[in-house]
């Protein structure tokens, strides 16, 4: 599996929190009940790892990333298109990266 450590930086109001979500069983299938949480750090800084099994060739994931209000329930998704990570793998023999680190503006 491939490690994958998502940042982006955006400030909510208290009680919010940052989620991400999208294609794949890593990140919920485009599923709002299976988000993904998000952890803050500072200088409102929302991090989280996961670990994803990529396919034969590429590992190809596309997702968004959503406010989540005190309630649980979705207060906003971030406007514009989705975001994508693409990743060829075993290209002209080229390693496997182990982990990567995807940092993201809202």
């Amino acid at each position: 599996s491939l490690k994958l450590n998502f940042k982006v930086g955006y400030r909510v109001n208290f009680g919010q929190t940052i989620a991400m979500i999208g294609s794949g069983d890593a990140l919920g299938n485009w599923d709002p009940k299976r988000s993904i949480a998000m952890k803050w750090t500072d200088g409102d800084y929302w991090t989280v790892e996961l670990n994803v099994a990529p396919g034969r060739s590429a590992l190809d994931l596309e997702y968004k990333y959503v406010v989540v209000n005190s309630d649980g329930h979705i207060g906003y998704w971030k406007p514009g298109s989705n975001y994508k990570v693409t990743l060829p793998l075993n290209s002209s023999g080229s390693k496997v990266p182990k982990r990567v680190k995807v940092a993201d503006a809202w």
